[in-house]
């Protein structure tokens, strides 16, 4: 039995590609109608602060998402710190994409926020816990619609003042 299915598995072989060959011409014209959407970018925003200056950097989708960026920058640091470097372009529109991707930044020394790709990254040094904890926390509506963050802040205690040193009496 097994010798006459080693020799039957050339047959059924090549009637298998003659059956297949003969319905190629029909898949052919149902392969041409198909069409395979492009790929469409993800939107991404970057805001660097320098104490006291914002810059606004990215691409997003309409001007209606870039103006209601700009005035949350406008209502945090106010509209004379702030520099709009955003692009509007053909990128996705997620249901994540907020104005509120933007933290107050303020209580750092400086730091950078980004948005790419779902994953938001906030880099940069605070000067005490209290503000790390704060900004983080404003962070964490991003959580909770799927978004990661990634917390790279670095805590540096302000120095202390120099030592007071008495002046020498006079003789």
């Amino acid at each position: 039995m097994t010798r006459l299915l080693f020799l039957a598995t050339p047959l059924l072989m090549a009637s298998l590609l003659a059956v297949l060959g003969s319905a190629l011409p029909v898949w052919r014209p149902i392969q041409d109608t198909i069409t395979i959407p492009a790929l469409v970018a993800m939107p991404s925003l970057r805001a660097e602060w320098v104490t006291p200056n914002l810059v606004l950097r990215g691409v997003v989708p309409d001007e209606a998402e870039r103006r209601a960026i700009r005035q949350r920058a406008h209502a945090l640091f106010g509209e004379a710190h702030v520099e709009d470097a955003m692009a509007v372009a053909e990128v996705a529109n997620p249901a994540w994409l907020s104005p509120e991707f933007l933290p107050d930044l303020r209580h750092a020394l400086r730091a950078r926020v980004q948005l790419v790709d779902a994953s938001l990254e906030v880099d940069g040094v605070v000067t005490s816990e209290h503000a790390r904890v704060a900004l983080l926390a404003s962070l964490a509506a991003y959580r909770s619609r799927g978004v990661k963050v990634i917390d790279r802040l670095v805590l540096r205690e302000p120095a202390p003042p120099p030592p007071r040193v008495a002046p020498a009496p006079v003789r």
